[in-house]
């Protein structure tokens, strides 16, 4: 999966990023990925927030986090929210709105399952 994050162009994130008003799954997509990120969720509900955010580049950058976090930093709090946030979609409808999108939904189920498995195999 990091490696599909890695294959993400530039132009597919700041097609994100271009969205005045997005579909509310890219949205909510954005919102479970940074949570998982460690950002705050009320920050994460404006959009322009966020657009500020898929904005940064270098370390703060979307593809540099992403590829970088290490699962075991993820709170089992976030992963649940962000599970809450996705778990509505469906993949196939968020890849025709936006590839770019489903790219990082994937990556987000993918780290809450990862956040899953490290939670339950210290339990």
């Amino acid at each position: 999966m990091r490696h599909e994050i890695l294959s993400l162009k530039q132009s597919t994130v700041a097609e994100i990023r271009s969205y005045q008003k997005p579909h509310v799954d890219i949205h909510n997509i954005m919102i479970a990925t940074y949570i998982l990120l460690g950002y705050k969720e009320k920050r994460l509900q404006d959009w322009k927030n966020l657009q500020a955010l898929i904005g940064k580049t270098g370390k703060e950058g979307l593809k540099r986090q992403t590829t970088t976090i290490d699962p075991v930093t993820i709170s089992e709090q976030n992963a649940d929210r962000g599970y809450q946030l996705l778990k509505p979609l469906d993949i196939e409808k968020v890849r025709d709105l936006s590839s770019g999108a489903a790219t990082f939904y994937v990556w987000s189920m993918n780290m809450i399952e990862e956040v899953n498995s490290i939670h339950s195999a210290g339990k």
